[in-house]
């Protein structure tokens, strides 16, 4: 009988050993399963931040009044968002939806009308690259090239959208009267 009972127990040694391997088999592709889960979350964490922190700030928005009584460049005072990371302008889009319809445009393609420019009022870098929270820039767009001029009284929405997806939608309104001005303000924003 003790013959038996010794066989059984090699029995049971190799069923336990065998549960033993395939538990931690089991284990390992667990492991690898949340790596990768965690890397993805982590991917996704940060597109999303990006999404809603990479803003550009509308400080300001003056308009340059022609001789016609019409605004016919637009003037915009930016800064990256607080939080935002660097904001690269050349690949920053905007959107202008007036009473003549609705365009979009990429501020660092100035092959294409309306002409834009950037320039800097402050910055760290001599590049068109928001690095620091006090970096301040102009963008200015050209708006009788795309025959949009502002008359008095008039108003339009222009949205800019970053790289990485973020947008930040400003509506700008002309004074009622124009007369004896070379410069509008178009929008500031409430404090």
């Amino acid at each position: 009988m003790e013959y038996n009972r010794s066989q059984v127990g090699v029995g049971t040694m190799v069923i336990f050993i065998s549960m033993i391997l395939v538990a931690a088999v089991a284990g390992g592709v667990l492991i690898n399963v949340t790596g990768l889960l965690e890397g993805e979350a982590t991917d996704t964490y940060e597109t999303s931040t990006a999404q809603v922190a990479d803003r550009l700030l509308i400080l300001s928005v003056t308009g340059s009044v022609s001789d016609n009584d019409t605004i016919d460049v637009y003037n915009f005072t930016v800064m990256r968002s607080p939080g935002a990371d660097e904001i690269a302008l050349e690949n920053v889009s905007f959107e202008i939806v007036d009473s003549r319809g609705a365009e979009t445009y990429v501020v660092g393609n100035v092959s294409e009308e309306p002409t834009r420019d950037v320039s800097e009022i402050t910055a760290e870098t001599n590049d068109t690259t928001i690095t620091q929270q006090s970096d301040r820039y102009i963008i200015s767009i050209d708006a009788g090239e795309r025959d949009a001029e502002l008359r008095p009284g008039e108003s339009a929405q222009v949205t800019y959208t970053t790289g990485s997806g973020a947008s930040t939608m400003v509506v700008i309104r002309v004074p009622e009267s124009l007369s004896d001005k070379s410069v509008a303000k178009l929008y500031r924003p409430t404090t």
